[in-house]
């Protein structure tokens, strides 16, 4: 291999280390204290208008994954990741109407986890490199960056849940979905399991990032990229109240 190559191969590795899953970019915030100001927590907590039983999100229970898959020329040199949230909260409604059953709920996106090393152990092929904790808190730091998530001015992700069509327990939902200040809507099927006080909500949803207005991270010119697409999996308990 000749000195230039060499050199070239050198070039690239660098530039891995310093984007890769790039930089080492400041610690952010934890969480922040209490709902978004638009939450619309007033319409479960006795104001008039919607008749059913109530529940709450129990956030401890409750388990957001949201999988993120390398892209490029240069993905082998990349890693897929895993993100996981217990920090969920808001509110369920089951009308004995279903058209008028309901949920609204919020997560504080600096309560992201990257990488759980039990979820990467779980996660099969996919998953079975190991990235080095500099790469971990590099990944987090550009995933709440203003250029990703912009946790500095868009703390939450907001999500307002009605059903579009079929039945509980396998109802479609319509969700609204806000991210960045950009509200989309997507359909998908759930799954609800109701014992006693307590239900069960699970399901699965496919996301770009440029329908909200970020640009997938990138570096090398594209060469190695973050792919648009982002597979998220759910599961939410929610009790009486």
């Amino acid at each position: 291999m000749s000195r230039d190559t060499l050199g070239a191969v050198w070039l690239v590795l660098m530039l891995l280390v310093l984007a890769g899953c790039a930089g080492m970019p400041k610690e952010p915030a934890g969480p922040p204290s209490g709902p978004p100001t638009d939450f619309p927590a007033a319409a479960y907590l006795g104001v008039p208008g919607l008749a059913g039983q109530r529940f709450r999100i129990v956030p401890q229970a409750s388990e957001l994954r949201v999988y993120v898959h390398r892209g490029g020329r240069l993905a082998r040199l990349g890693h897929n990741h895993v993100l996981r949230s217990h920090a969920l909260q808001g509110f369920v409604l089951l009308a004995s109407d279903p058209r008028q059953s309901r949920a609204d709920l919020y997560l504080p996106v600096a309560s992201l986890e990257v990488d759980p090393p039990e979820l990467r152990r779980q996660g099969g092929p996919e998953l079975a490199s190991v990235p080095s904790e500099h790469d971990i808190a590099a990944t987090r730091g550009n995933m709440l960056g203003s250029a990703v998530l912009d946790e500095k001015h868009y703390p939450y992700v907001e999500v307002s849940a009605r059903i579009a069509a079929g039945m509980l327990p396998s109802p479609v939902l319509d969700l609204a979905v806000t991210l960045r200040n950009t509200t989309r809507h997507r359909q998908a099927p759930a799954h609800v399991v109701r014992s006693g006080q307590e239900i069960r909500v699970t399901g699965e949803l496919d996301l770009r990032q440029t329908d909200f207005g970020i640009t997938p991270f990138s570096v090398l010119g594209g060469a190695l990229t973050v792919e648009d697409q982002v597979h998220l999996v759910y599961s939410i308990v929610a009790r009486a109240f």
